[in-house]
Order: structure tokens, then C-alpha cells, then sequence
């Protein structure tokens, strides 16, 4: 039964005993007027004694004419050729069209029945063509029926008696495709162009209760995330009932062969497949498909329908359990398709190509510029380092430094790192005042201890300060033996050799990334209050840039043309909580508030590579790209890159779950089912939740470790990083990021040789940049195992593929 029962004709609200004469029906036409009736009870006591209304479903405001029709929601057909009314209502049933109620004429008789059935729509119609072929396609449905019927301004008199025959109005939805698909069937020149009623609904604007041609924006949304070609039918057959009853032969009725319709048209080939499967199961003899069936397939299409629910077409509950057919085209989270592929590499052409490549980087023909050498971890690159002369090499970390120390073979010295004292008070001073930028002071106190004048150190102390402060020096000199130093103290330090090699890739040490928070403003400029006016006025200045400062905007730092002066002020800071770099900001190139945290700013400190050298850059994560962006294609003298190799060993990533921070706290539990006994490389807040023993390495300080080499090994998380450093990169490199969107939502996207979905932005190079840092960190925390040389397995827990992974699972989907 109908929620809402009523609905809206036009009737002459006077009793009329017999069938007007034609001297009344002037004044009739002249009273209709619009009746809202509350069910079919009421209507049919309308139509009958001692009522007898004459009426019209159409509501023509301003007279009765076809011109002034602006709705109608009910229709009827009269019968008055012989045809009884049980016969009737048993074509009705045939044809899904049984009348909601029927009334006799005044002449009905038993020799003559004459009646009149009633249809009542859910929705009213509210454009004429649409009334006008609805009315055509009854008639054709019954065509016993008075073809004087056709109007859609007709009059329709009162009668005898009524019967109910359904409460159930007939949908405005359904009656549409009924009535388009038979006059795409009729249509003399099988063209199947979709009816002008279509057009008329479009152009209305109106929701109607009924599926208009879609925009292309609906489509595109309807499509997003779903993939539709290379559909496998069998698999669709086992998981919806009905679709294997319509494969198998089973005779569907209309309603069904329409809702299959709406969903198979969307894949390649279905409505193909509807097609032949009706044409082959009728020339068995299990089906009698019409051509109104045959033309139900292609208005589906033509509509462009979107899918019906299998609750409303199929008998079959276990269908129920999917919204529609279409969901079977869903991609699964974590669905990875690869778009192209290519045959790896073996190890020993890589060996040979980077060993040349190395080769004639050092002849001394070569010019100076940049070289970029792109190879997998593993492949041997520490080994072809060791056997160089009179070079530089830059690591990012001392550890790495002191690792490559022992397995250096020609003469080789190492800067040190800042040592550790024996009084703590001297370590943190030292460290705090290094934090912020202070670079001037600690070097004084590193004097002190060396000379140790007043004996208020102690030996062991004064004798490491000593070291550390001749290691300074170290990359001024004249000498033939090796160097082995950090990437931030070559890029921050003058230095006499020729020749450079940055092992890793040192893009975040050029474009250095750094923040700090109001209450470090604060903190400063308390500081500065009980120092001379100049640093009050630097700090007054910093201030004024950041109240200025609004979220969603980059910023150009402006020129100080000053360092800060934390040497006055430094004793006021000392003891302060501040974790920010003032001084820092002061040399930066950009700045931004945090986009969630506005009490935060970030910045960018660009650092330059060293001029007229010879500069080779070698890393299994080095990106021409950026370098491109920053030095412009004459700065590159050669690039050679191997992005898949093949590996001895297995690469499988599971890409169930996206495993960011927050998905790894969600899905604790469930990731620990899976990882086995291996040990577990992830952020290092999870380190102690994962191990027993506590891992050294972790995302953010993993390049170049060599002790997990052969060992199985679990690599957990997708390490995103804050969207500032994506922004303000894109900003170092010349984007316009101000113009672009900065929202990051679920997309379909294409990363080298994937599709997938990834939390992203719109902008493809905001993608490149972010797809970038991100799988910087995953390709070097898979590279500790060393899959290239070694039989051994990682598995690799994140949503964003790799092209070094082997295979990709969706257990944790």
C-alpha cells in the first residue's frame, strides 16, 4: 500500500444520474476544478451513484484544452467493444498492467459490458509527451480499447459501480520505461533513439521519482572507484543467483530482464551478453524473449540507467545481500592493477652499467656538473666506493660515516660527529643551543674544553673536543685520502677536493624542512626584552610576519639580511623549553601555519649544491625530477636509472589496509596475526609494540644499514608526512602551489607502473612529490634485507605500491 494515498484530478462536483447531453457538457467543462481524492475508496464513490462525477486526470488551470495541460497522475482506457472486464483484467495481469480500480458506464449491460479501467501514478507526470505516449502505449497494450481515447485534455464521465483491483499505484519509474521501451521497438527505423519525453523530463529539472540521463558528472561519480571492463561472468554468476537463472536459460520476466539490464550495460560487453544469451536460449526453445525485452536492454543503455537495486527485481533473498549487481565492480581497498609492465633487469647488467657509469664520473675528461645514478639497495654500490681515490663522500648520518670508514680500501678520514661529554650539563647545553641555531656559542665552549686553561675539565673531555674541532678542518685541506663526511656538513661547509659523491640521495638536506610553534615566538621574545633593541626589533619583525600569516597560504620569507643574534640572548634562553629554530626561519626560502595546528610554522631552508664541482648522486631513491626542478637540465651532465631489478629474493606487499599511524593503532591486533616472527621495521613509536628487541632503524633513519642483510624481515606503515612538506618542496621547486587544491581524499590515481587508490591530492605534481617522499622511505626500509642478492622475504605492510614488489596480497582487506 502507497504511503501517501491521495492524489489530484479535475471533476464537475455536481450529481449527474445518466449521461450528460451535449447542451451539458459545455457547462460541465466550465465547472471542473481541481479535487484533491484521498484513496480509491473515495474516488470510486466518486464515479458512482449518487455522485457520478464527470472528471479528467489532466489539471488544465485555464480551461480545458491540451495547451493549458500541466499535469496528471491519473489515466484511463474504456472498454465498450464486447470484451468483458474478467478478460480484460487478465490481459492486464499479463502485461503488468492491472488497473487500480474499474467503474461501469451508464450502458453498461450483460449482452455489452462497457467500463472503464483507472490508473493512478505514484508521482504525477509533469511534461505532456510523456502523458501522451503512456496513453498510446495502453492502448497498444490493449487494443480492445476506444482509440477515441487519446486526448490528454479527455473527459471522462461518471458511472454504475466500481471494484478495487490494486491499492499499489504504478510507478512513475517504471511506467517511463515501459513507454520508452516500446517506442524504441516500433520505431520504423530501428534507429532506437530514446522518446522526446526524455528530453522534456531533462529539461524540467525536477526530481519526479523517476532516473533522467545522468549529467557526466553523476557518471563520473558513479564510476569512481569501480572498474568495468574485462568484467569475469561466471564469478558474477556465482555470486548473484538471478544472473546465473538468466545465463543458465531460465525464462526472466520483464522486470528482471530489466533490472540485469541497468547494471550489465555499465560493463564491457553486457549488453553484448545479454543479447546473445536471450537470442541463443530462444532458439533452444527454454525462453520466448520479445522484442519489447530485446528493447528493454538497449534503453537501459541508452538511458545510461543506473543500476536498480537486486532487492527490486530479484526473488532471491542471498541477492539482497549486495545493494546492486554493480557492486561486484567495486575496487576492493588496496586494489592494486598493474597498467604496464616490463621484464626486470638482471643484476649483472645493472653491476656493469653502474660500475661504468662510476668509471667515467671519475675520468678525469669528465666535466663538472651533477650525475645521477639511480640503483637498487644491494647491487654492490658500497663495494665500488670503497676502490675510489681523492673523493668525498657524503653519508646521512655518522653511523653510516663510521660504517663505510672500515670498509673503505685506499687511505680514508672521516669528520666526527659533535661527542658526548662526560658531564650531561655540557652535552644538553651544547645540544639545546645547536637546536636553535646557535652554531656560535657552542663552538666557543668547544674551544674551552680543548684548552682546558683552568683544569675544570676533564682530559679524556678536553682530548675529544680537540678531535672534533681539527675534524672541522679536515675538508679544508690538501689531501689525497678519501673524506668521509655528513650531507649537512658538506652542504653547510667549504671544502678543496674536486670530486663529490653524496651516497643516498641528499634532497632533504638541500630543501630542509624545519618548525616551531607560537610559544617559542614567545619564549624569544621575552629573551629579547632583556637585550638591546636590535634583537627586539628582529623579534618584532618575525612577529609581524606570522600574525600576518593565514592558513592555507605559502609565503616567500622575506630578505633579514641578518643572522639572529642568540649569543646576546642566550643565557635568557638557556633553561627555556624551545624546540624551534629562530634563526633558521630568518634564512628560509618559504613558510606556511600548520594546516591543522595554527599555533605551528613550518619552513623551508634551500641549501645549494656546491658550484663548479663534479657532483655524482647515487641512491636507490634519487629522482631526476627534483633536481631538474631546482638546477634546470644544464646542471645534468648524465642520469642513468634501473627502477626494477631482479630480485633473488621475495618483495610481498599487502595492501589491505592504507597503514598510516592511525591505521596501525586501529588495526593493532590484526597486523600482529600477520607478521610472523620476522622482525618488524615501522614508525618508532610502535618499535617496542613490535619487538622484543628494540630496533635501531625505523622510518625516518634507515638509508644504508647493512645487519638486516638476508634476513627476513617485516616492514610495517606508510610513512606520510606533514602536507607542509609536500607544499612547501612544490613551492622550493616553482609550482604555484597557492593556485592549486590542497584537500588530499581518496583517488584513483597512477603511480609509475600501478592503479590505485591513495589518499592524494588533485594536483599530479602535489601527487608526484608526496607519492615520492613517502616511497623514498619504504624503498630504503625494504632495502635493508637485501632481497636483491639474497633468498630471503619481506613482507611490506602499505597502500602505496612499490615497483620492486614481487606480489601483491589483500589479506588485511
Amino acid at each position: 500500500m502507497n504511503e501517501i494515498t491521495s492524489f489530484a484530478i479535475q471533476a464537475d462536483r455536481t450529481d449527474t444520474p445518466c449521461k450528460p447531453s451535449s447542451k451539458q457538457i459545455p457547462k460541465i467543462q466550465y465547472r471542473l476544478c481541481k479535487v484533491i481524492v484521498s484513496c480509491l475508496q473515495e474516488f470510486g464513490e466518486m464515479m458512482t451513484p449518487p455522485h457520478s462525477f464527470t472528471w479528467s486526470g489532466a489539471l488544465m488551470p485555464n480551461g480545458r484544452k491540451a495547451a493549458n495541460w500541466i499535469s496528471q497522475q491519473v489515466f484511463a482506457l474504456d472498454f465498450d467493444s464486447g470484451i468483458t472486464p474478467e478478460e480484460a483484467i487478465k490481459i492486464g495481469i499479463e502485461k503488468d498492467l492491472v488497473p487500480n480500480l474499474i467503474y461501469t458506464s451508464f450502458s453498461d449491460s450483460p449482452e455489452l459490458r462497457k467500463f472503464r479501467f483507472v490508473y493512478v501514478l505514484d508521482h504525477s507526470m509533469e511534461e505532456p509527451e510523456g502523458a501522451k505516449k503512456l496513453i498510446l502505449y495502453l492502448m497498444a497494450m490493449f487494443p480492445m480499447a476506444d482509440k477515441m481515447c487519446k486526448d490528454i485534455s479527455r473527459m471522462f464521465y461518471g458511472g454504475k459501480s466500481f471494484t478495487i483491483h490494486s491499492e499499489v499505484y504504478h510507478s512513475l519509474q517504471e511506467i517511463y520505461i515501459k513507454t520508452d521501451t516500446y517506442f524504441m521497438e516500433i520505431d520504423t527505423n530501428k534507429s532506437r533513439k530514446i522518446t522526446k519525453s526524455v528530453k522534456s523530463r531533462q529539461a524540467l529539472g525536477k526530481d519526479r521519482g523517476f532516473r533522467e540521463i545522468p549529467s557526466e558528472e553523476s557518471i563520473a561519480l558513479f564510476k569512481k572507484n569501480k572498474k568495468f571492463d574485462h568484467p569475469d561472468w561466471s564469478e558474477f554468476a556465482e555470486d548473484v543467483i538471478i544472473f546465473k537463472d538468466f545465463l543458465e536459460g531460465k525464462w526472466l520476466y520483464h522486470k528482471e530482464i530489466f533490472g540485469l539490464a541497468t547494471s550489465l550495460h555499465w560493463f564491457n560487453g553486457g549488453q553484448k551478453l545479454m543479447k546473445n544469451t536471450m537470442e541463443k536460449h530462444n532458439r533452444s526453445g527454454k525462453t520466448k524473449y520479445t522484442e519489447n525485452n530485446f528493447s528493454t536492454v538497449i534503453y537501459a543503455a541508452r538511458v545510461k540507467y543506473f543500476p536498480m537495486k537486486l532487492s527490486d527485481f530479484s526473488p532471491y533473498v542471498e541477492d539482497h545481500n549486495l545493494d546492486s549487481f554493480a557492486q561486484l565492480a567495486r575496487i576492493r581497498r588496496g586494489t592494486i592493477e598493474k597498467i604496464w609492465d616490463r621484464e626486470p633487469t638482471p643484476i649483472e647488467t645493472v653491476e656493469t652499467a653502474m660500475d661504468n657509469f662510476i668509471d667515467q664520473f671519475m675520468d678525469p675528461a669528465s666535466l663538472s656538473g651533477l650525475y645521477i645514478l639511480n640503483v637498487p639497495t644491494g647491487i654492490g654500490k658500497t663495494r665500488k666506493l670503497s676502490q675510489l681515490e681523492d673523493v668525498i663522500i657524503a653519508v646521512p648520518t655518522h653511523k653510516l660515516k663510521d660504517e663505510l670508514l672500515e670498509r673503505m680500501n685506499k687511505p680514508t678520514v672521516g669528520t666526527i660527529g659533535l661527542p658526548c661529554f662526560s658531564s650531561n650539563f655540557i652535552n644538553k647545553k651544547l645540544k639545546d643551543m645547536y637546536k636553535r641555531g646557535n652554531f656560535t656559542e657552542p663552538l666557543k665552549t668547544l674551544k674551552q674544553i680543548s684548552k682546558n686553561q683552568d683544569n675544570k675539565y676533564r682530559t679524556e673531555d678536553s682530548e675529544k673536543a680537540q678531535e672534533y674541532l681539527y675534524s672541522r678542518t679536515i675538508l679544508e685541506k690538501v689531501t689525497t685520502d678519501n673524506i668521509i663526511t655528513t650531507h649537512s656538513r658538506i652542504l653547510s661547509q667549504k671544502f678543496l677536493k674536486e670530486t663529490l659523491i653524496f651516497d643516498e640521495d641528499p634532497l632533504k638536506s638541500l630543501l630542509k624542512i624545519s618548525d616551531f610553534t607560537i610559544n617559542d615566538l614567545i619564549n624569544y621574545n621575552w629573551a629579547a626584552s632583556q637585550s638591546e633593541k636590535s634583537v627586539k626589533r628582529l623579534i618584532k619583525k618575525i612577529e609581524g610576519l606570522i600574525e600576518k600569516c593565514e592558513s592555507g597560504i605559502i609565503y616567500q620569507t622575506p630578505d633579514f639580511n641578518q643572522n639572529l643574534p642568540l649569543e646576546c640572548i642566550e643565557d635568557s634562553l638557556s633553561g627555556q623549553d624551545i624546540k624551534g629554530n629562530l634563526n633558521g626561519f630568518i634564512h628560509s626560502y618559504c613558510y606556511m601555519r600548520d594546516l591543522r595546528n595554527p599555533a605551528r610554522i613550518h619552513y623551508l631552508v634551500k641549501n645549494s649544491l656546491p658550484e663548479n664541482k663534479k657532483i655524482l648522486i647515487s641512491s636507490a631513491t634519487v629522482d631526476k625530477y627534483f633536481y631538474e626542478k631546482l638546477y634546470g637540465n644544464d646542471m645534468i651532465m648524465q642520469s642513468i636509472s634501473f627502477p626494477r631489478v631482479k630480485q633473488n629474493g621475495k618483495i610481498i606487499q599487502e595492501t589491505g589496509l592504507s597503514c598510516s599511524r592511525s591505521s596501525i593503532r586501529e588495526k593493532l591486533d590484526s597486523i600482529k596475526n600477520h607478521i610472523g616472527d620476522f622482525p618488524i621495521l615501522s614508525f618508532s613509536e610502535f618499535n617496542s609494540e613490535f619487538n622484543r628487541e628494540k630496533m635501531d632503524i625505523y622510518f625516518g633513519n634507515c638509508s644504508g644499514y647493512d645487519f638486516l642483510s638476508g634476513k627476513n624481515l617485516n616492514v610495517v606503515g606508510t610513512p606520510h608526512l606533514n602536507p607542509a612538506a609536500y607544499l612547501l618542496t612544490a613551492y622550493a621547486l616553482g609550482i604555484k602551489v597557492n593556485d592549486l587544491d590542497w584537500e588530499i581524499i581518496d583517488r584513483m590515481v597512477e603511480r609509475k607502473c600501478h592503479k590505485f587508490k591513495f589518499k592524494t591530492y588533485e594536483d599530479k605534481e602535489l601527487q608526484y612529490i608526496q607519492f615520492h617522499m613517502i616511497e623514498c622511505e619504504l624503498i630504503q626500509a625494504v632495502g635493508r634485507s637485501r632481497t636483491l642478492r639474497n633468498d630471503c622475504e619481506v613482507r611490506l605492510f602499505s597502500n602505496l605500491p612499490l615497483q620492486m614488489t614481487t606480489e601483491f596480497t589483500l589479506n588485511l582487506n
